[in-house]
């Protein structure tokens, strides 16, 4: 009688401590059936943007600017409000190659490349698809891009903004893949007379009254925590 006791108390002492070993686990990784409350996410991304051509307004010595295409890269840091809505703060580097198209097809044709810095703060709106693992996103942002030429002072500022589509897959608790199209005009000028970008012969193209088009497809790691 006495034996049938003791293993009766060892084996409700064992299902009690097996009960609080999941309880433990289940308070460590979230409820079951629930995600993981991560609040900050950071993501390192490349891809290619495809720019679009300037074109003279008034008088200037130039028809039109070419930029080329080119590669891109960026970094993100998110912080979620909530579980369907992110602020985030976005940066990305660019370097097209302009190239100054004259009037008189019979002249010279100026090229030199021209650094492009996008700084954004965005919201996202993410809906789960299939899991909490697998997110849609869109976003809308406002900022500035800086424009660098050759010239020594030929840094300049501009208003810009974003709209970006995208997914997240996460793979484990803390890393997954992010794809995205963003689109980023940036805001030259608003009168006929517009902004000079110079080259370090002091070869001035002036912009006009226009929006610089950029469109880039990146892709990355982020890192949520």
């Amino acid at each position: 009688m006495l034996g049938r006791r003791l293993l009766a108390a060892v084996g409700l002492l064992a299902a009690t401590v097996s009960g609080m070993t999941v309880e433990a686990q289940e308070a460590a990784s979230g409820a079951p059936g629930k995600p993981v409350a991560y609040r900050v996410e950071a993501s390192i991304m490349g891809g290619y943007r495809f720019m679009g051509d300037l074109t003279s307004a008034g008088e200037a010595p130039f028809q039109s600017v070419d930029l080329s295409n080119t590669p891109t890269w960026g970094v993100t840091l998110a912080y979620d409000v909530s579980p369907g809505l992110a602020v985030e703060a976005q940066y990305s580097y660019a370097r097209p190659e302009a190239t100054w198209i004259p009037w008189d097809s019979a002249q010279s044709r100026y090229q030199f490349e021209i650094g492009v810095q996008d700084f954004q703060l965005a919201g996202l709106v993410q809906v789960p698809i299939e899991g909490p693992d697998f997110l849609v996103y869109a976003g809308l942002g406002g900022g500035a891009s800086i424009l660098d030429t050759p010239q020594a002072v030929g840094d300049t500022v501009k208003f810009s903004f974003s709209l970006s589509l995208g997914v997240k897959r996460y793979y484990s608790s803390h890393v997954g893949l992010r794809f995205e199209a963003r689109w980023i005009p940036a805001y030259l000028w608003t009168s006929p007379e517009g902004v000079d970008i110079c080259d370090v012969n002091d070869i001035c193209f002036n912009t006009g009254s226009r929006y610089m088009q950029q469109l880039e497809l990146r892709a990355g790691a982020t890192f949520r925590f």
